[in-house]
């Protein structure tokens, strides 16, 4: 029996904290897949300027995705190697028409299930069926507190009052609800009023800067980041006493430390390569968002080893490495570095080389702790 068959009868009687503690302890002894992300399509209604996967919104791209039928064999897999965190994400989740016999499914197996959707397509009967089935947890982005703002960010006409609606729909029905907000230049200098509208649904306000190349390699995204002073000031605003109810910033990192530890040497410092991974939606699984490579094909397998799959993926991300020669190797402030290795190479040429952005930004967060660091960056006069 695997150590999520033998708790899940115990969920409603410990806290969830110490529950949730008590799995990734033993998955990390064991190796087990313990939490799984599925991107259903890449088709959405929206086209964030900063979308990492509205690249893949095309006809050709929606006509390679898997048919519900290969969905569910994965989730069988997953439940039969212990998984118990999923979370369904997109694109847009409620552009698959088909998309609650997938959720229904994972809900008779007695996953977790996170929701990943932009609420603009969020419908009352949509919120009904999610009130009869209630899933663990619901997330969304708000991009503005205006539609001049909103609309801005997602590029079509009309997405903030449907974005409203759904969040209107979700909160009244008690649905657990959490909304993020990705601060980039279009609502710089907005984000009081985006603040303010979470506020008045009841809402704290989380904001992240983080902000990748998308999966096909473009950079463009690349271009709506704040700069690495504005997004220090941010988040000392955010820790300031008086930085205002509910403000969380992401990315904010303590002075020393990791998540999970690693050599100095490994090239993924994060916890790539642990207990978790992804399947987009053509059934390659991947050990996260931006580490895809090298990748194991699900879909065409006559019986899914979801175990064996994730241990060859993540062994080949735990193999790599850093050069003697690469800066990061030895980095002081790594830990407040928000470089993905997986997707660096379209902004640094390699995997293993610093991405100016995250590299600057990392040293930026070290000093406001009191640490008297600078990025080669700086010391050679090098552009962002």
């Amino acid at each position: 029996m695997t150590i999520a068959a033998r708790e899940r009868g115990s969920i409603p009687k410990r806290d969830y904290a110490a529950f949730s503690a008590r799995l990734f302890e033993g998955a990390a002894r064991s190796g087990l897949p313990l939490r799984g992300q599925i991107e259903l399509t890449y088709r959405c209604n929206l086209r964030c300027v900063h979308c990492y996967t509205d690249c893949h919104n095309h006809p050709a791209d929606v006509a390679r995705e898997l048919p519900r039928r290969e969905i569910l064999r994965i989730l069988d897999a997953m439940h039969r190697d212990g998984c118990l965190w999923l979370c369904l994400t997109g694109g847009e989740i409620f552009r698959r028409p088909d998309f609650f016999g997938i959720y229904d499914h994972a809900q008779d197996k007695g996953f977790l299930v996170t929701l990943f959707t932009n609420v603009t397509t969020v419908t009352r009967p949509i919120a009904d069926r999610l009130a009869e089935r209630r899933p663990f947890a619901i997330e969304t982005s708000c991009h503005g507190g205006s539609a001049a703002v909103f609309d801005a960010v997602t590029r079509v006409p009309g997405s903030f009052a449907r974005f409203c609606e759904g969040v209107r729909l979700l909160l009244d029905r008690g649905l657990p609800l959490k909304v993020k907000t990705k601060a980039m230049t279009l609502n710089r200098g907005r984000l009081g009023e985006i603040r303010s509208l979470l506020a008045s649904f009841g809402l704290p306000f989380h904001v992240s800067t983080d902000i990748y190349p998308d999966l096909a390699g473009s950079i463009a995204p690349a271009s709506y980041r704040l700069s690495p002073e504005e997004i220090v000031a941010l988040e000392g605003a955010c820790d300031a006493p008086d930085g205002g109810s509910g403000c969380r910033a992401a990315g904010a990192h303590g002075a020393d430390g990791d998540l999970f530890p690693r050599p100095p040497s490994a090239l993924y410092r994060c916890g790539c390569g642990s207990n978790s991974f992804i399947v987009d939606p053509y059934g390659r699984l991947g050990s996260c968002v931006w580490s895809r490579a090298p990748g194991v094909d699900l879909a065409h397998a006559p019986r899914i080893d979801l175990a064996r799959a994730f241990e060859r993926q993540n062994a080949a991300i735990r193999a790599r490495v850093y050069p003697d020669t690469s800066p990061c190797r030895d980095c002081r402030v790594h830990a407040q570095c928000d470089k993905k290795s997986g997707i660096a190479s379209p902004e640094s040429g390699r995997a293993e080389d610093p991405v100016g952005h995250f590299c600057e930004t990392a040293h930026a967060r070290a000093r406001r702790l009191g640490l008297d660091v600078h990025s080669p960056f700086e010391r050679e006069g090098r552009g962002r």
